[in-house]
């Protein structure tokens, strides 16, 4: 039986049709420019929700330091 270990586009067969193989020798290599595109998209999410909690942790420090001001005892 045959199943990939990951998902792509067949770029080209290895072996001629008939030959014989033992299990766990490639018989194709595989175009990943797609798998490749969603890695870097996923870094690019990854990377933007990292900024945004930066944002959020600044402003709330700055709020914080505006309350204090605002309501001293």
């Amino acid at each position: 039986m045959l199943q990939p270990q990951t998902q792509g586009r067949i770029e080209s067969i290895l072996v001629s049709s008939g030959q014989r193989v033992q299990q766990g020798t490639p018989i194709a290599s595989l175009s990943l420019d797609q798998a490749q595109a969603n890695v870097a998209s996923s870094i690019a999410a990854a990377n933007s929700v990292q900024a945004a909690l930066g944002t959020a942790q600044a402003e709330q420090q700055q709020a914080e330091a505006q309350s204090r001001t605002y309501f001293r005892p």
